[in-house]
């Protein structure tokens, strides 16, 4: 079980800083096609399995993942970024600009944190705070202190993401993983994964 902190004082990309950069281009990121699939087959497959009324994307950016869940029910993200919020709007997406660590949020039944986690100074504080009862979330699992997103706050591996998950109160109903294929990251090329987890809590 592994858990790497990747900063000292301060997290790389506080949050404000997100306020003011431009479109994120998500589609465009290597391996996103692959991890969103993954969260919105999990999302579909929850759904399959319970009623859920609603579906709140925190951390949405430009509402790609929100997109691959529509219409199934009724969702909106929050997000920070003015121009990722504009672009998704301008696609007909429901998205909120609000502070998803402190901001006052209207939250539906279901919540996904889709590579949140590892950008936040305190994930496990952010995952306590969550209401309700239903979760999913996703960050990279073979990133390490040696080999990582610069702009990334903490690494997990697979055993390391599921502990984070139940150290802040919440139960591991299921953990998956995909391929993300290569990226590269300070010069040095290597195969990315990521891991996603449904959390319930009573």
């Amino acid at each position: 079980m592994a858990e790497w902190k990747l900063f000292e004082d301060e997290p790389p990309e506080p949050p404000g800083l997100l306020a003011g950069r431009g479109w994120m281009d998500l589609e465009g990121q290597p391996g996103f096609s692959q991890r969103a699939d993954m969260v919105a087959r999990l999302a579909r497959l929850v759904m399959a399995l319970r009623p859920v009324e609603s579906v709140t994307d925190l951390g949405c950016g430009d509402g790609s993942l929100l997109a691959r869940l529509a219409p199934a029910v009724p969702a909106w993200g929050y997000d920070l970024g003015a121009a990722d919020l504009a672009h998704g709007r301008a696609r007909g997406l429901d998205l909120r600009e609000g502070d998803i660590t402190s901001g006052a949020l209207d939250y539906g039944e279901m919540l996904i944190a889709s590579e949140v986690a590892e950008h936040l100074a305190d994930p496990q504080g952010f995952l306590k705070s969550l209401p309700g009862s239903l979760l999913i979330l996703s960050s990279p699992s073979l990133e390490t202190g040696d080999w990582h997103n610069q702009i990334h706050a903490w690494a997990w591996d697979l055993d390391g993401y599921a502990d984070l998950v139940m150290r802040s109160g919440w139960q591991v109903a299921y953990q998956a993983e995909c391929d993300g294929g290569l990226n590269c990251f300070d010069g040095v090329t290597g195969e990315q994964r990521f891991q996603a987890i449904v959390a319930v809590r009573q």
